[in-house]
Parts: C-alpha cells; structure tokens; sequence
C-alpha cells in the first residue's frame, strides 16, 4: 500500500511528538473519547497551477489538550513545530517541504470535548519541479557551476536540507524571449530564474543580494561547449515565492549550432601524380 502525504505527516507526528502517545486522528475518526492530549490531522486545499512548482499542498494540525492552562496548549504547538516544521518528506519517491505558514485561529473552546485547541497550518510543496533534463549547451548546467565558483551554496537539491545554515540555490529557464537565427545556428535569448531557499528571510535575503551583485560584474559564464553565456540584466524581489517564482530574474543570451547530419563518405579516388587509388566503403 502506497502512502500518502497524509500518512507520512501522520507517522512523523506519531514518532516525534512524544506527549501524544500516538494519539494522531483523521477529523472523521476523532471523539471525544480520545485521551488528551491528541492530535487531528486535516487536509487543506492542493494547488498544481505551475508545472514547475510542481504541487502545493495545505495541512492543519489541530492539537487538543484538557481545559485546564493554555499553556499546556501552547508547549504542544512547539513540540508539534519542532517535529515537523522545516522537514522533508519522500511520499511515492517524491520530495516535500513541510513549513508552517502560522495559526488559522485563536485559541478555541470545544465545549462538547472539554479541551482547549487551535489550527496549525502547514505548506507542503513538492520539490520534484527542480528535475532537469540536460542539453548542449545547457544555460542551467552553467549557472550551477558559476555559482559554485562564486559561493558555498548548496545547489544540489538531493544533498540540502531545510535546517542548513547555507541556502539553496537552484536555477531555471523561465521562457525563451526571442531567437536570432544564423547560418550555424543562432543565439537564444532567454529569462532564467534564481530560487534561493531556506527557512530564514533574513539568510534569503542576503543570499539574493550576494548573488544578484556578483552577477552585475561578473557580466558572463562559459558553458559546457566552451561557448559564452552573457548575462544582459538582472533584477531581483525578495517578495517573490522562493518555491513557485524564484526571486532572481536574468537575462541571458547564448549561442546554439545546428550540426547538420550529412550521409557518410562512400568513395574516395586519390591522385596526386605520384600515387593513385580508390577506396571504397559500402556502409556496413
């Protein structure tokens, strides 16, 4: 049986809030008949609008004590946070990011249950978006080992985790702007964009500062191909989504061949007034 995110947050909860005692129910299944303290798990609304931020997820964690002390209320909310929050999951061989977004409600008194509780919402986004397929020469390939040059950020998102005190950096080609055409080839003309994760805004922040300086006078990268990649200009917001639109926007422009096939040499005929010959070749 396969597992689904559901499940796996349940699991994490069950393994690392100790005070539950694996007290962790579906709303369906909750009564007031469970021993406090005990944990509701409820799934929120999903969102797959952009291929590359793959799918987004909400979840609420509904933590219920005895009415006695908030305080009792509010030691649970940090041990549910610090269980959860910031951690990554692998559901169906696919990577997610669980991060608390805050309370969806004040504390709340449930008369029939006699317990304090209140929401807890999380953002589970999956990570998969970050796959990339290799090309020749390929802009992203390029804009990784430029930044490895530069900083020791973690760029490979197998190897990062949330809790790193250095940020991820990760690239994409956003769109292709225009195409100039040649004989050989032409040149792309492209938008690429910079995600800087981590938990901190703070580290976000610098990181996005960094880097957006180190471009401006850098000016260019080389690629795979020996080739040049310019970097035309770069802007940056660090209001934009991390996940979903990345916070950094350059332009770039480089160079594609177009490597013609033509049908193999069949026959050679040699003459130079001293020697002659022939060569044949019959394909196989």
């Amino acid at each position: 049986m396969i597992k689904t995110i559901r499940d796996v947050i349940r699991d994490l909860l069950v393994q690392c809030v100790v005070s539950v005692n694996g007290e962790v129910w579906e709303p369906g299944a909750a009564d007031n008949n469970i021993p406090k303290p005990f944990l509701v798990v409820r799934e929120g609304i999903s969102n797959e609008s952009n291929s590359f931020d793959h799918k987004n997820t909400t979840f609420e964690v509904w933590p219920y004590v005895e009415r006695a002390s908030l305080t009792d209320l509010d030691n649970l909310i940090k041990e549910i946070l610090q269980a959860i929050n910031y951690a990554i999951i692998v559901v169906d061989q696919v990577p997610y990011y669980l991060q608390y977004t805050g309370t969806g409600t004040e504390d709340m008194i449930i008369e029939d249950w006699d317990a304090y509780t209140k929401s807890m919402n999380f953002s589970v986004v999956a990570l998969n978006w970050r796959t990339h397929s290799e090309i020749n020469p390929d802009p992203i390939d390029g804009m990784v080992k430029w930044t490895n040059r530069h900083f020791d950020y973690q760029t490979n998102p197998k190897e990062w985790l949330p809790s790193d005190a250095k940020p991820a950096v990760y690239w994409r080609q956003a769109q292709v702007l225009n195409v100039e055409s040649r004989r050989w080839g032409g040149f792309i003309n492209a938008q690429l964009r910079g995600h800087i994760i981590s938990p901190s805004l703070e580290v976000r922040q610098q990181a996005t500062e960094i880097i957006v300086r180190k471009l401006m006078a850098g000016g260019h990268t080389e690629l795979s191909d020996g080739s040049v990649m310019l970097f035309r200009d770069v802007s940056s917001n660090d209001g934009y989504n991390p996940f979903a639109e990345g916070q950094i926007m350059l332009n770039v422009r480089y160079g594609v061949l177009d490597i013609k096939q033509y049908p193999m040499l069949k026959n050679a005929y040699v003459s130079d007034g001293k020697v002659k010959g022939e060569w044949h070749y019959d394909g196989k």
